[in-house]
């Protein structure tokens, strides 16, 4: 997991192996998360929206935090959600 240790702490992303969904499959890639999240000791489930917003490194995670956020509110007022992902 990855933290955002500000005033509060706050999972924000995760590192995991690409699987086959993305282009850098095997590669270690930085997932962004929402402000809520269902994980067991398993399983990450997180909204397909996440695909566009993968990182390869820390730099610019930050934005891409802050992007996939803003584009899971605007999906949700618009009610446009796309499926979740599954497989990474």
């Amino acid at each position: 997991m990855i933290l955002d240790v500000g005033r509060v702490a706050e999972v924000v992303g995760c590192e995991v192996a690409a699987s086959q969904a993305l282009a850098s499959a095997g590669q270690r890639v930085l997932i962004p998360l929402p402000d809520t999240i269902a994980v067991s000791g398993e399983h990450l489930i997180v909204p397909g929206a996440a695909l566009d917003f993968v990182a390869h490194d820390l730099a610019g995670f930050e934005a891409a935090i802050a992007a996939f956020r803003a584009r899971l509110r605007e999906d949700r007022r618009c009610g446009s959600a796309r499926p979740m992902a599954v497989g990474w």
